[in-house]
């Protein structure tokens, strides 16, 4: 028997997996897929800090680096954000997720592939569950249910028309992308990802994703950028929006997605599982696995808390709202702070430079709506 076994080798058990057995304990990780890396459920578009914070070299993972964004509103109006300083990387997440599983496997941990387990076939003292949203190891052992998600669909596309590769572009309308945002994102000159996002339910009804996804490929600004282009791969996933309400029981640990450790505004979970899966590691080490809960939730919790609440306001708002806001917040000035401030991972971090005595007028509408 080994003494953890962590179900999922995506980058969150892989790092647990890394942590884990530098620590010198007998590892396992079982991945049910029977190729690291695929099938593909990720934008990939990761902040330069997040992706530092991994412990890894990532550059050949790196596809394209972002430096801005141009986010419009339901009408297309825009907001630019970008002072030519590369802030994230579009990253080949198979490439990705093999480097780190072979730096798992390098530190000790044995990682069996095409491995479906079950409760019967768990094979350690302690065990990590590393294996998403929908995770078997929280079913098994009676965790609380995660109520809130975004179902998701992309597709990767070459021969694109790519204005400019250095910026991303967001869509928001709650009418064409229901509680997420459309996407636009140039993994290099002439190739891109496209997709959308759709608020849904535990148990509740699935939005049409499929639909949403063909209309939006088929509006004006997307239909001129994919004109002549070839759909190469599509896929559909889905991203917690909301932390579980427990994580730790016994000798069972949730990490990473399956644990709702994901941003709701944005559905990114690499950042905050990754930094989970360390923390995880380090009380599995010293023994002192119920400190788990605790510790994740002081070092991650505040960011992730208010990644959910700013993701609620927005999702109640009309799309005249939005409208309305967005001219606003222009108007404020909130594109020059966000070229000095914007923080892709803690917004904690900007809620504090908006409390500067130059931001007044921006800090009074955001409490406005937090209210």
């Amino acid at each position: 028997m080994y003494d953890v076994h962590v179900v999922g080798g995506g980058p969150v058990g892989c790092i647990c997996a890394r942590e884990l057995a530098r620590s010198g304990m007998k590892v396992l990780v079982s991945e049910e897929h029977s190729h690291i890396g695929i099938p593909v459920q990720c934008s990939g578009l990761i902040s330069v800090d997040g992706l530092n914070s991994l412990g890894v070299d990532y550059s050949r993972a790196v596809m394209n680096r972002v430096s801005g964004a141009r986010i419009y509103s339901p009408r297309m109006n825009e907001i630019v954000v970008g002072d030519g300083k590369t802030r994230a990387c579009v990253v080949d997440r198979s490439m990705l997720d093999i480097i780190l599983s072979d730096q798992a496997e390098a530190a000790g941990a044995n990682i069996r592939l095409g491995d479906r387990v079950k409760r019967s076939t768990l094979n350690g003292r302690i065990v990590v569950g590393a294996d998403g949203a929908a995770s078997s190891v929280a079913s098994w052992f009676g965790f609380p249910s995660i109520s809130e998600f975004t179902i998701c669909m992309q597709a990767d596309y070459s021969e694109v028309r790519v204005s400019d590769c250095s910026n991303i572009e967001l869509f928001l309308s709650n009418e064409r992308f229901p509680g997420f945002f459309g996407w636009l994102i140039p993994t290099g000159e002439d190739s891109a990802r496209v997709g959308l996002g759709a608020h849904a339910q535990f148990k509740g009804a699935v939005p049409p994703i499929k639909k949403l996804f063909e209309a939006f490929v088929s509006s004006k600004h997307i239909a001129d950028a994919l004109d002549g282009a070839r759909e190469d791969v599509r896929i559909a996933g889905i991203i917690p929006m909301k932390m579980r309400e427990k994580t730790v029981e016994s000798n069972i640990l949730l990490v990473g997605d399956a644990a709702g450790q994901a941003k709701a505004t944005t559905g990114g979970g690499i950042v905050f599982g990754c930094a989970a899966a360390r923390i995880a590691a380090k009380c599995i080490a010293s023994g002192e696995i119920s400190r788990y809960e605790e510790s994740w939730r002081s070092e991650l919790g505040e960011d992730l808390l208010l990644h959910y609440k700013l993701r609620s306001i927005f999702n109640s708002l009309t799309d005249n709202r939005i409208e309305s806001l967005f001219g606003m917040a222009k108007m404020l000035g909130v594109e020059s702070f966000l070229n000095r401030f914007g923080e892709m991972d803690k917004p904690t971090k900007m809620v504090e430079k908006l409390k500067e005595k130059s931001y007044a007028p921006i800090y009074a509408a955001y409490s406005m709506l937090m209210e």
